[in-house]
């Protein structure tokens, strides 16, 4: 009751940044809801407590939180989705993905699509699907390089399945930069990291 009077008198839920604004110390939804819609910035916390519940999320993006805050954290956090480990990797939260392409969420930077990285890292062929049926054609050989290096998927099946529609794509879509990257790879004595998955 307190804080809905000192916003109503004009006080800003901003003052603060960060892990330190107010918005990153609430410990309810309704205190969540009272913030965003008093126009306060919403923090990765704060998104990580409601990236699974759609009702909130959507109340938040109506009431204009960034559907793209923080470099697209977001994005990265429905792909994520239920993950714990290697050996838990749970699933995509997919209907906030497309809550969050509703409200605007971006999916290209500099023109080449990122949310297959982040899908293809979680191993969430359900949002990788959805990005092709919306015409992309770019950040395959991006998500493939990137697997390369991720932890997230055991070395096994899923990987290597992931993998290998990227490669497909990439040399479907982004021929001359699957070209190039491979090069680099010879060049170093490297083969792809897919090979190495029996």
């Amino acid at each position: 009751e307190r804080v809905k009077v000192i916003l109503q008198l004009g006080g800003s839920p901003n003052l603060r940044k960060g892990s330190d604004s107010p918005i990153a110390k609430c410990k309810n939804m309704e205190m969540i809801k009272l913030l965003v819609s008093n126009h306060a910035v919403l923090t990765g916390d704060v998104f990580n407590n409601i990236v699974c519940d759609e009702d909130a999320l959507e109340f938040c993006l109506k009431a204009g939180a960034d559907a793209n805050f923080n470099s697209n954290l977001p994005i990265r956090k429905v792909a994520k989705g239920t993950w714990k480990s290697t050996s838990d990797i749970g699933e995509s939260y997919f209907d906030g993905y497309k809550l969050l392409l509703k409200y605007g969420a971006k999916v290209e930077e500099n023109g080449v699509n990122f949310v297959i990285k982040w899908a293809a890292e979680y191993g969430r062929m359900d949002i990788i699907q959805d990005q092709m049926e919306r015409g992309c054609k770019s950040g395959f050989v991006e998500a493939f390089a990137w697997m390369g290096h991720t932890r997230k998927l055991p070395m096994g099946d899923m990987k290597k399945q992931v993998g290998e529609f990227l490669k497909e794509m990439a040399m479907k879509y982004e021929t001359q930069l699957w070209e190039d990257m491979v090069s680099k790879f010879k060049a170093r004595g490297k083969g792809l990291w897919i090979d190495d998955i029996k």
